[in-house]
């Protein structure tokens, strides 16, 4: 059967939704009609099912005129977010599990039937058509991940991120987009939950004792002092009561190492043949705490450079997410590769603990990295891994991925656009392929000088290949510019190809993206000049003109930019961009 939607640019459907749907239903009923229009220049009717029916119906969300199809559909095997696509009679349903479900269905919809996507928050590509005419339908989608967030300065907005079904610790994502799993605090949490400020005069010994000190800077907690239980209890409701709107509170370990080695705590650790334990006993103890008053809400904690490795005998309850960190990671090739390749041992270990935590953790998520912490606009040619490895995390039973990269809000890091836009579309379905998802990215948002980024891509791509003929060779998140794939050869070659690209844009927006990507290449080739060039600051004064007129605001992480240029004077290679390092901190 067939569904003429629009023909001869005119709508012969209406937009449907139940006279009782919330407002992600009904702004999910705008964005098809809204991008209906866009594409075919046909007017939309959007009605509630308290209107008569007159003509074939676009069913929005469950429960349209209380027809007995929706019983047929098994709409809590979708959960909150997966959503079905179907055709019965003359109509076609579009439904979610739960409304956020049902959005995403609509841009699933859009995407499948209109070709649309939306590169970044400013690029996207809504094809125009006369016609629409589909025929018998039946999709449906889960998604791989209860969470799933790009974090990366270039993806902060709400609208792109409901669009991209991106679940974002970050963005603001409105309550009629669906919101989100709301989080507070996030990330590192010790010292908050007890803060050295209050009471480490007068209790030095709530603090870690490491090397026989206690030590209230840069380190962790006793985790077996009764009393520090007791104060990050009290602490965490209170966190609870007043941010109501939060359901995941973090109880995670201060960044770094600095675990504590009292007796109670190194026994419990020694026992369980891991430093996490004393910290998941911690996070359980707090889960506990809470779960009479706050049924609903969850904890979450690391496994994290020293609590990677989970312990023998202790579990984590079932509202404790525990989120395991690859940072110590081979990223240049597949971590199932690295295990057996890699020269250090972190990507095996990182492998082992997956393993072992997706068998033991009700909720595990993991932090992934995806770009260069020390010098972000360094290629990081991660794409040879980067399907696998969110593959494997599926299959390993993971819930929730989190996606590092250049957070700042000048996001310039290289290739970040892309970046976001593979992670996002392979977080929900990790079986895309990412060759063609990068073709369609590239097509959309190089225009004309696609090709010429794609061939960059791939000779970035082809240089870390051949940097793993050396068995030595690992690729981490802090490379230097002399790192063993950047070679003179490369750098001039990508300088070429990102001529040409210039050359090709097609108007200025496109060459405005272009000579935004292509300072990737201009800072490797500043940065590998000899300190005796002539004019060499005036160059890289220069260069710092050029980011600041592209609204970069951070080359290293959390650096501010002006010292970061300063630093690039002073060395090769960049090693002196954190001199008179001025630190920025800010919430994640």
């Amino acid at each position: 059967m067939t569904y003429p939607i629009v023909t001869n640019g005119i709508c012969r459907y209406s937009v449907v939704c139940a006279k009782t749907a919330d407002e992600t239903v009904r702004y999910a009923c705008n964005e098809l009609r809204r991008f209906l229009f866009e594409c075919t220049g046909a007017a939309v009717p959007v009605l509630s099912d308290i209107c008569p029916y007159t003509r074939p119906e676009l069913r929005i969300g469950p429960d349209v005129r209380d027809d007995p199809f929706y019983r047929t559909l098994d709409i809590a095997a979708l959960g909150d977010e997966g959503f079905t696509i179907r055709t019965h009679g003359s109509d076609i349903y579009i439904t979610g599990g739960g409304s956020r479900g049902t959005l995403y269905g609509v841009y699933a919809f859009l995407e499948r039937f209109l070709g649309c996507r939306w590169f970044t928050p400013t690029v996207s590509r809504i094809p125009k058509r006369r016609e629409l005419i589909l025929e018998d339908v039946d999709i449906t989608e889960r998604p791989a991940f209860e969470s799933r967030d790009a974090y990366w300065g270039s993806a902060f907005d709400g609208t792109f991120c409901a669009r991209n079904r991106l679940t974002s610790s970050k963005a603001l994502i409105a309550n009629e987009q669906g919101g989100k799993l709301r989080w507070f605090n996030f990330h590192h949490a010790m010292y908050d939950l007890v803060p050295p400020s209050k009471y480490a005069q007068e209790h030095p010994e709530y603090y870690a004792l490491v090397d026989g000190k206690r030590l209230t800077e840069h380190a962790q907690l006793c985790l077996s002092n009764p009393d520090v239980v007791r104060i990050a209890a009290e602490t965490l409701k209170g966190w609870i009561r007043a941010n109501p709107d939060c359901t995941v509170f973090s109880v995670a370990q201060n960044d770094g190492s600095g675990y504590c080695t009292c007796n109670a705590c190194r026994a419990l650790d020694e026992a369980e043949g891991t430093p996490c334990a004393s910290l998941l006993n911690f996070a359980n103890q707090l889960a506990d705490a809470v779960r009479g008053e706050f049924p609903h809400v969850l904890l979450h904690t690391f496994a994290y450079y020293y609590s990677v490795v989970p312990p023998k005998t202790l579990r984590p309850r079932e509202n404790v997410i525990v989120r395991l960190c690859n940072i110590s990671c081979d990223f240049g090739r597949p971590f199932t590769e690295g295990a057996r390749l890699d020269p250090k041992p972190y990507t095996r270990e990182f492998i082992e603990s997956l393993e072992k935590w997706g068998q033991i953790a009700p909720r595990l998520y993991i932090w992934d990295y995806c770009t260069d912490f020390r010098c972000y606009l360094q290629p990081f040619p991660n794409l040879d891994a980067l399907g696998e490895n969110i593959r494997l995390y599926r299959d390993m039973g993971v819930r929730g991925v989190f996606m590092e990269g250049d957070f700042s809000h000048g996001c310039a890091a290289y290739m970040n656009e892309l970046q976001v836009y593979l992670q996002a579309r392979l977080m929900w379905n990790p079986d895309l392929d990412i060759k063609e998802e990068t073709d369609v990215f590239l097509s959309g948002y190089y225009g004309n000088a696609a090709p010429y980024i794609r061939r960059f891509l791939d000779l970035t791509q082809a240089v870390v290949r051949d940097a793993y003929r050396d068995p030595a060779f690992r690729m981490t998140i802090y490379e230097w510019p002399d790192s063993a794939f950047i070679t003179d050869a490369y750098v001039d070659e990508a300088e070429r190809l990102m001529n040409m690209a210039t050359a090709a844009a097609e108007d200025d927006a496109v060459r405005y993206r272009v000579e935004r990507t292509r300072l990737s290449v201009e800072f490797l080739k500043l940065t590998r000049m000899p300190t005796d060039t002539p004019m060499r600051s005036a160059l890289i004064d220069a260069f710092g003109q050029r980011l600041r007129k592209y609204g970069v605001s951070e080359i290293t992480e959390r650096g501010w930019l002006d010292p970061s240029i300063e630093g690039l004077k002073k060395s090769r290679y960049a090693r002196d961009i954190r001199d008179n390092y001025l630190w920025m901190y800010y919430r994640m």
